[in-house]
């Protein structure tokens, strides 16, 4: 064997190399526990100076990585979200994906709720979610929130968005499990009557 053979051979194939790299990493990045985008500069920064909490205000309301709603839709929802935040304290986000390949939304949504744990040191999400191709909706909270919703609580709040889902109403669907959560923390936060 020649002696430019032996430089030549381990490059020989770093075509093949970097397609597969980048196949690999453009079917793993959309799954992994990082889902969210950060919108704004500075969160420590910004909780210092506003007093409210940064990490909420960065972080996007409305993930739609597959263009579920459209501009007008994306507004009025990221709008409520920052009301349910108002209201309940509980950092609500509205999610979409084309489809969990099989994965179940509960693992789904703890490898989120691990994401945004390590992003912002808090668990206190609650997500509303949709994957069109998989015929699915769910909501999920962290573990921070004062509440976690029963598999029947749960299950509730998504059987009255599936109509809505299924008719192509998405936003509707989205604000029913908000409405949903926000209506779970509410009876936490109030007084038990004995």
């Amino acid at each position: 064997m020649p002696a430019g053979d032996i430089l030549r051979h381990p490059l020989r194939h770093w075509r093949w190399f970097t397609l597969a790299f980048v196949l690999t990493a453009g079917f793993i990045l959309p799954w992994s526990g990082g889902a969210f985008r950060y919108v704004g500069d500075d969160a420590d920064g910004a909780e210092e100076a506003g007093g409210a909490s940064a990490y909420a205000q960065g972080v996007e309301r409305v993930i739609d990585p597959i263009g579920l709603f459209e501009a007008d839709e994306a507004r009025r929802l990221s709008a409520a979200v920052d009301q349910a935040r108002a209201r309940s304290g509980a950092r609500f986000v509205v999610l979409t994906t084309r489809g969990l390949r099989g994965e179940d939304f509960d693992r789904f949504a703890s490898r989120f709720h691990g994401g945004w744990e390590r992003a912002t040191g808090h668990n206190d999400a609650a997500i509303v979610f949709v994957s069109p191709g998989d015929s699915l909706v769910g909501v999920s909270t962290g573990h921070d929130l004062p509440i976690r919703p029963t598999d029947a609580e749960r299950q509730a709040i998504i059987e009255r968005m599936k109509p809505l889902a299924r008719q192509g109403e998405f936003e509707a669907a989205m604000m029913t499990g908000m409405e949903g959560i926000e209506d779970l923390l509410a009876k936490a936060a109030a007084p038990n009557e004995t």
